[in-house]
Protein backbone atom coordinates (compact mmCIF):
# COMPACT_ATOMS: atom_id res chain seq x y z
CA UNK A 1 0.00 0.00 0.00
CA UNK A 2 1.31 3.35 -0.65
CA UNK A 3 0.50 4.14 2.57
CA UNK A 4 3.09 1.52 4.13
CA UNK A 5 5.58 2.83 1.62
CA UNK A 6 5.09 6.65 2.77
CA UNK A 7 5.87 5.49 6.44
CA UNK A 8 8.43 3.21 5.23
CA UNK A 9 10.82 6.22 3.59
CA UNK A 10 9.94 8.24 6.74
CA UNK A 11 10.98 6.12 9.34
CA UNK A 12 14.27 5.56 7.19
CA UNK A 13 15.03 9.37 7.67
CA UNK A 14 14.55 9.64 11.14
CA UNK A 15 16.64 6.69 11.62
CA UNK A 16 19.34 8.60 9.74
CA UNK A 17 18.64 11.60 11.81
CA UNK A 18 18.60 9.14 15.21
CA UNK A 19 22.27 8.07 13.62
CA UNK A 20 23.83 11.43 13.38
CA UNK A 21 23.00 11.81 17.27
CA UNK A 22 24.31 8.47 17.99
CA UNK A 23 27.67 9.30 16.10
CA UNK A 24 27.50 12.94 18.13
CA UNK A 25 27.67 10.72 21.57
CA UNK A 26 30.12 7.89 20.65
CA UNK A 27 32.46 11.07 19.42
CA UNK A 28 31.53 12.93 22.81
CA UNK A 29 33.01 10.10 24.14
CA UNK A 30 36.11 9.76 22.35
CA UNK A 31 36.46 13.25 23.11
CA UNK A 32 36.59 13.02 26.94
CA UNK A 33 39.53 10.50 26.43
CA UNK A 34 41.71 13.22 25.42
CA UNK A 35 40.55 15.14 28.62
CA UNK A 36 38.46 17.07 25.99
CA UNK A 37 34.71 18.05 27.48
CA UNK A 38 32.78 19.86 24.37
CA UNK A 39 28.52 21.01 25.33
CA UNK A 40 26.21 17.96 23.79
CA UNK A 41 25.16 21.64 21.68
CA UNK A 42 28.53 22.50 20.46
CA UNK A 43 29.27 18.60 19.05
CA UNK A 44 25.87 17.78 17.87
CA UNK A 45 25.93 21.62 15.82
CA UNK A 46 29.53 20.07 14.49
CA UNK A 47 28.10 16.87 14.06
CA UNK A 48 25.40 17.92 11.85
CA UNK A 49 27.60 20.74 9.82
CA UNK A 50 30.12 17.81 8.98
CA UNK A 51 27.31 15.60 8.02
CA UNK A 52 26.07 18.22 5.14
CA UNK A 53 29.46 18.00 3.92
CA UNK A 54 29.42 14.28 3.87
CA UNK A 55 26.12 14.15 2.26
CA UNK A 56 27.18 16.66 -0.46
CA UNK A 57 30.87 16.04 -1.31
CA UNK A 58 32.52 13.08 -2.81
CA UNK A 59 32.93 10.42 -0.22
CA UNK A 60 32.94 11.41 3.69
CA UNK A 61 36.42 12.58 3.78
CA UNK A 62 35.30 16.02 3.21
CA UNK A 63 33.40 15.65 6.03
CA UNK A 64 35.79 14.56 8.70
CA UNK A 65 38.26 17.16 7.83
CA UNK A 66 35.18 19.99 7.80
CA UNK A 67 34.22 18.03 11.35
CA UNK A 68 38.43 18.56 12.34
CA UNK A 69 38.68 21.81 11.81
CA UNK A 70 35.39 22.87 13.85
CA UNK A 71 36.76 20.62 16.65
CA UNK A 72 40.67 22.44 16.16
CA UNK A 73 38.65 25.59 16.59
CA UNK A 74 36.27 24.62 19.77
CA UNK A 75 39.18 23.27 21.69
CA UNK A 76 42.02 26.16 20.62
CA UNK A 77 44.12 25.08 23.44
CA UNK A 78 44.25 21.53 21.79
CA UNK A 79 43.77 21.67 18.60
CA UNK A 80 45.73 18.64 17.39
CA UNK A 81 43.70 16.56 20.10
CA UNK A 82 40.61 17.65 18.69
CA UNK A 83 42.08 16.85 15.05
CA UNK A 84 43.01 13.34 15.65
CA UNK A 85 39.46 12.50 17.50
CA UNK A 86 37.70 12.91 14.48
CA UNK A 87 40.41 10.39 12.69
CA UNK A 88 39.64 8.06 15.83
CA UNK A 89 36.44 7.91 15.93
CA UNK A 90 36.16 7.31 12.45
CA UNK A 91 38.33 3.79 12.59
CA UNK A 92 35.79 3.29 15.57
CA UNK A 93 32.70 3.63 13.38
CA UNK A 94 34.36 1.54 10.33
CA UNK A 95 35.30 -1.22 12.52
CA UNK A 96 31.69 -1.42 14.09
CA UNK A 97 30.77 -1.69 10.34
CA UNK A 98 33.00 -4.52 9.82
CA UNK A 99 32.45 -6.46 12.34
CA UNK A 100 28.37 -6.06 11.54
CA UNK A 101 28.88 -7.01 8.01
CA UNK A 102 31.20 -9.94 9.27
CA UNK A 103 27.89 -11.09 11.73
CA UNK A 104 25.35 -10.48 8.49
CA UNK A 105 27.94 -12.82 6.76
CA UNK A 106 27.48 -15.34 8.90
CA UNK A 107 23.76 -15.07 8.45
CA UNK A 108 23.87 -15.29 4.64
CA UNK A 109 26.47 -18.32 4.95
CA UNK A 110 24.78 -20.69 2.94
CA UNK A 111 24.28 -18.04 0.19
CA UNK A 112 27.89 -16.59 0.54
CA UNK A 113 29.17 -20.35 0.17
CA UNK A 114 27.42 -20.60 -3.33
CA UNK A 115 28.74 -17.49 -5.21
CA UNK A 116 32.54 -16.25 -5.41
CA UNK A 117 31.46 -12.31 -6.33
CA UNK A 118 29.72 -12.88 -2.36
CA UNK A 119 33.13 -14.50 -1.24
CA UNK A 120 35.51 -12.08 -2.27
CA UNK A 121 33.75 -8.85 -0.82
CA UNK A 122 33.65 -11.30 2.11
CA UNK A 123 37.58 -11.69 1.90
CA UNK A 124 38.11 -7.99 1.44
CA UNK A 125 35.83 -6.99 4.18
CA UNK A 126 37.83 -9.93 6.64
CA UNK A 127 41.23 -7.85 5.83
CA UNK A 128 40.05 -4.45 6.22
CA UNK A 129 38.65 -5.71 9.48
CA UNK A 130 42.46 -6.99 10.54
CA UNK A 131 43.92 -3.61 9.08
CA UNK A 132 41.48 -1.84 11.27
CA UNK A 133 41.91 -3.64 14.70
CA UNK A 134 45.56 -3.83 13.92
CA UNK A 135 45.67 0.10 13.74
CA UNK A 136 43.75 0.31 16.87
CA UNK A 137 46.26 -1.61 18.48
CA UNK A 138 49.32 0.00 17.22
CA UNK A 139 48.00 3.29 18.14
CA UNK A 140 46.11 2.86 21.61
CA UNK A 141 48.50 -0.47 23.17
CA UNK A 142 51.96 0.01 21.51
CA UNK A 143 54.38 2.85 21.66
CA UNK A 144 54.59 3.04 17.74
CA UNK A 145 53.35 6.44 17.50
CA UNK A 146 54.64 7.60 20.28
CA UNK A 147 56.94 10.55 20.48
CA UNK A 148 60.17 9.40 20.24
CA UNK A 149 59.21 6.32 17.85
CA UNK A 150 60.41 6.46 14.07
CA UNK A 151 57.53 7.43 12.62
CA UNK A 152 57.62 10.75 15.44
CA UNK A 153 61.10 11.65 13.50
CA UNK A 154 59.73 11.34 10.23
CA UNK A 155 57.15 13.52 10.96
CA UNK A 156 59.48 16.39 12.22
CA UNK A 157 60.83 17.16 9.19
CA UNK A 158 57.72 18.70 8.11
CA UNK A 159 56.04 22.33 8.88
CA UNK A 160 54.37 21.58 11.89
CA UNK A 161 55.03 17.97 12.22
CA UNK A 162 55.53 18.53 15.72
CA UNK A 163 51.29 19.34 16.05
CA UNK A 164 50.90 15.71 13.84
CA UNK A 165 53.52 13.76 16.43
CA UNK A 166 51.71 15.15 19.65
CA UNK A 167 48.28 14.42 17.63
CA UNK A 168 49.37 10.76 17.42
CA UNK A 169 50.86 10.20 20.44
CA UNK A 170 47.99 11.35 22.22
CA UNK A 171 46.53 7.95 20.79
CA UNK A 172 47.72 6.43 23.58
CA UNK A 173 45.25 7.67 26.03
CA UNK A 174 42.46 5.99 24.73
CA UNK A 175 44.19 2.85 25.20
CA UNK A 176 44.58 3.40 29.49
CA UNK A 177 40.79 2.44 30.44
CA UNK A 178 40.43 -1.27 29.70
CA UNK A 179 36.68 -0.54 29.06
CA UNK A 180 36.91 2.21 26.27
CA UNK A 181 37.23 -0.14 23.37
CA UNK A 182 34.44 -2.48 24.62
CA UNK A 183 32.24 0.85 24.90
CA UNK A 184 33.18 1.78 21.17
CA UNK A 185 32.74 -1.31 19.85
CA UNK A 186 29.36 -1.14 21.39
CA UNK A 187 28.64 1.81 20.00
CA UNK A 188 30.18 1.06 16.74
CA UNK A 189 27.79 -1.76 16.33
CA UNK A 190 24.76 -0.13 17.18
CA UNK A 191 25.61 2.27 14.70
CA UNK A 192 26.10 -0.27 12.16
CA UNK A 193 22.90 -1.99 12.48
CA UNK A 194 21.16 1.46 12.25
CA UNK A 195 22.49 1.88 8.80
CA UNK A 196 21.40 -1.77 7.76
CA UNK A 197 17.80 -0.89 9.27
CA UNK A 198 17.73 2.39 7.40
CA UNK A 199 18.60 0.99 4.36
CA UNK A 200 16.08 -2.32 4.74
CA UNK A 201 13.25 -0.01 5.76
CA UNK A 202 14.33 2.57 2.53
CA UNK A 203 14.03 -0.66 0.34
CA UNK A 204 10.57 -1.36 1.06
CA UNK A 205 9.58 2.18 1.42
CA UNK A 206 10.62 1.93 -2.52
CA UNK A 207 9.54 -1.17 -3.83
CA UNK A 208 12.31 -3.15 -3.42
CA UNK A 209 12.15 -7.01 -3.06
CA UNK A 210 15.19 -8.97 -1.53
CA UNK A 211 15.76 -10.50 1.53
CA UNK A 212 16.35 -8.11 4.68
CA UNK A 213 19.48 -9.68 5.65
CA UNK A 214 20.96 -9.90 2.51
CA UNK A 215 20.27 -6.61 1.57
CA UNK A 216 21.58 -5.51 4.69
CA UNK A 217 25.12 -6.92 4.16
CA UNK A 218 25.14 -5.74 1.18
CA UNK A 219 24.58 -2.28 2.18
CA UNK A 220 27.40 -2.13 5.04
CA UNK A 221 29.86 -4.20 2.99
CA UNK A 222 29.46 -0.93 0.22
CA UNK A 223 29.53 1.25 2.77
CA UNK A 224 33.06 -0.56 4.51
Amino acid sequence: PAAARVVSIASAFLICGALVGLGAVRWRRVLREQGLVLSWREVLRISLVAQFFNAFLLGTAGGDVVKAWYAARAAPHRRAEAAVSVFVDRVLGTLGLLMAALLLALANGALIGGYRRYQAVLLVIGAMFVAAVSLLVLGFYTKALGQEGVIARLLRRIPRGESAVRALAGCREFGREPSFLAQMGFWSLLIAGGVALAYVVLARGVGIVLEPRLLAFISLAVVC
